[in-house]
């Protein structure tokens, strides 16, 4: 029997970060398969497939509504969910717009996959 450590990705066994419900329900395609009576994490490994988990389930990228550049490469992945940037978008005049769009306030903590502001994931990105 292989048992789950709490907070921890079932595939990597990578820490999670807690999500809200709400998280859930603005990223994924097929909410029906979340269950609002279970904590839920988000995986912070890039290298694994999974986005989020709980006891007993994982959900994977390819349920997601965006590809997230959190486990993406491809240029269409998304890196501000609040505004719409891609990877192939990342730059300084974009950087600057989107800094700029934020100061009016956002909505990472639902929109985002894993329930953070963007602005690092974006920075990482910029040549």
């Amino acid at each position: 029997m292989i048992f789950q450590r709490p907070g921890h990705c079932p595939a990597c066994q990578a820490k999670g970060r807690k999500v809200v419900y709400e998280n859930l329900l603005a990223n994924l395609k097929d909410i029906s398969i979340i269950n609002p009576d279970k904590e839920y994490h988000f995986c912070t490994n890039p290298e694994c497939q999974v986005i989020y988990f709980t006891l007993g389930q994982t959900i994977d990228h390819e349920q997601l509504l965006r590809k997230s550049a959190y486990k993406s490469k491809d240029p269409d992945a998304t890196i501000c969910y609040c505004f719409g940037y891609t990877i192939q978008e990342a730059n300084e005049r974009s950087y600057r717009e989107y800094r700029q769009k934020k100061s009016g306030g956002c909505a990472c903590k639902i929109r985002n996959p894993s329930a953070k502001c963007c602005a690092k994931l974006f920075e990482s990105f910029l040549g």
